[in-house]
């Protein structure tokens, strides 16, 4: 049975534009979130309607992604970071 490994985020550099981000793995998938945390549900809700994914930052260090199931559960409450755009 093959398990979806998850890393500790780590602060880095975007490729792109140099802005830091942190850089993890979640489930298997490569995420890289702004490393500011969003303010509160509103700038979240403003991140998802730009196709932003929204990720919570674990006690551990790792990066869970905030799908439907997960908005509403207190464990996955903040803070909340969003997928990282480069802003040239």
């Amino acid at each position: 049975m093959t398990h979806f490994v998850s890393t500790a985020a780590e602060l880095s550099a975007c490729t792109t534009c140099g802005m830091p981000i942190l850089r993890a793995l979640d489930e298997g998938l490569p995420a890289r979130v702004d490393l500011v945390p969003l303010p509160g549900l509103p700038a979240e809700i403003a991140a998802i309607a730009c196709s932003r994914r929204t990720y919570t930052r674990l006690r551990n260090g790792q990066l869970a992604y905030r799908d439907e199931t997960r908005l509403s559960d207190p464990h996955m409450a903040s803070p909340v970071h969003a997928e990282h755009t480069c802003r040239r």
